[in-house]
């Protein structure tokens, strides 16, 4: 039976309405801090949002897509970050090739920093340098995102860098402008106060109906089910600095379904969460 699941987002974790991960409507955020929008989408075998059928997202199974205006002094494109942390250790609980995982994950992203390890573990990257597409601009307009029919974000960062800087990346190219920030020289002092940012966090390495994690590269396939916790999965965009959180989803597990495996079903079950789709 498939897994279903549950996603939230908001301004923190008591703060979140339900997304519609299917349809792609977005869910406002509205803080001191932020003021934005946030949209998921997850890839269905059975139906998918046109997001999936783009050729620029071929591969793609998920997308978490934010678009406000940040409305601190203080944040740069090197303490704006992006990432997860749970609220409760996993150490015990990580599957064998997690070490493997991560190793590949920092292969694709240098700048991904973490500590799985903790008591509160996290991973997270600086947003400019992690993120597949990011539009960043003086329009401080945050009214709503496009419309969720069309959720594809257009790549353009070129009011952040000056006419004159010498190896500027091309303008609306994605790697080039994440080999750009690899350097934290670059992304220091870069200015993003009061500007309107839009970014897509898409990945392809998660099924989510079976919620497993595939690396093919590297020949890793993980079931997650037998590993999970009963832990929400928590996304961030945070000043890494203040610790200011300026939004958060939540992806929520309300149905672990018939095949789950038997002390994955026993977990669920002490925590009220559903066993049968």
């Amino acid at each position: 039976m498939a897994i279903k699941l549950k996603i939230l987002a908001g301004s923190t974790i008591d703060d979140c309405e339900a997304v519609d991960y299917q349809g792609g409507k977005p869910v406002d955020v509205n803080n001191p801090h932020f003021t934005g929008q946030v949209a998921v989408l997850l890839k269905n075998d059975e139906q998918s949002h046109p997001y999936f059928n783009d050729e620029s997202n071929k591969g793609i199974t998920w997308s978490i897509q934010l678009c406000g205006v940040l409305h601190d002094d203080d944040v740069d494109c090197d303490n704006l970050v992006f990432g997860n942390q749970f609220s409760h250790p996993i150490r015990q609980h990580l599957p064998w090739g997690s070490a493997m995982a991560v190793k590949f994950i920092k292969y694709l992203d240098p700048t991904l920093t973490e500590d799985l390890q903790s008591d509160t573990p996290w991973a997270f990257s600086p947003l400019c340098s992690t993120v597949e597409r990011l539009n960043v601009s003086d329009n401080s307009d945050t009214s709503k995102m496009k419309n969720e029919q069309d959720l594809i974000i257009e790549e353009d960062i070129s009011c952040l860098i000056h006419k004159d800087e010498t190896s500027k990346p091309k303008c609306g190219n994605a790697s080039a402008r994440k080999k750009w920030f690899k350097s934290e020289s670059r992304r220091k002092g870069l200015n993003l106060s009061k500007k309107r940012v839009a970014f897509d966090f898409a990945k392809g390495f998660i099924n989510f109906s079976t919620l497993s994690l595939s690396f093919p590269e590297i020949g890793l396939n993980i079931g997650l089910l037998k590993h999970w916790d009963g832990q929400p999965v928590r996304f961030y965009l945070r000043n890494r600095n203040t610790g200011v959180d300026y939004a958060v989803i939540q992806f929520i597990i309300e149905d672990v379904g018939q095949d789950a495996p038997a002390q994955t079903k026993q977990l669920a079950e002490e925590k009220n969460i559903g066993t049968d789709n």
